[in-house]
């Protein structure tokens, strides 16, 4: 949400819908908290549990933001471990149920989305996918070269 936040220039906060572990919505809200030089913080997030029949009420509020109403995905995790194998276990999904992507470019792929998401911004992330694929940590680093070389092109 921090990268979201601060990509798309939004105003220190941003709303959207989500869904729990067992699928049932929530309504949400990220607010920055600034500090020193304008600098973020830290992050409060509020999630209301949605579930109906108010479901069927709250696009009434919606009207009020404009930004509201896209559907992001956000991990409700325990701990660092936790969080890290729910996003790889969505991103294995995702990628393994598209069949558009060549099954010797799918670990790529999985790489790539977890790194547009964050994940390899946390402590042993990189050991932590790394084992969840199967792979060694040099294969990770090696995509994740492959990415930022793609990206610092790109610009």
């Amino acid at each position: 949400m921090l990268t979201k936040i601060q990509d798309d220039n939004l105003d220190g906060y941003i709303s959207y819908e989500s869904k729990n572990k067992k699928g049932n919505p929530l309504y949400s809200t990220t607010i920055s908290v600034y500090g020193e030089r304008h600098r973020i913080i830290g992050l409060i997030c509020i999630n209301f549990y949605a579930d109906s029949p108010f479901t069927e009420l709250f696009p009434l509020f919606k009207m009020f933001d404009k930004k509201a109403g896209t559907m992001l995905n956000e991990n409700f995790a325990v701990d660092v471990n936790a969080l890290i194998e729910q996003a790889y276990g969505e991103a294995y999904q995702q990628v393994m149920l598209d069949e558009n992507i060549s099954s010797n470019l799918k670990n790529k792929e999985i790489v790539c989305i977890l790194y547009n998401q964050g994940i390899f911004e946390m402590k042993d992330a990189v050991v932590k996918v790394a084992q969840l694929m199967d792979v060694s940590r040099n294969t990770i680093y090696m995509h994740l070269r492959g990415i930022k070389n793609k990206d610092s092109n790109e610009t």
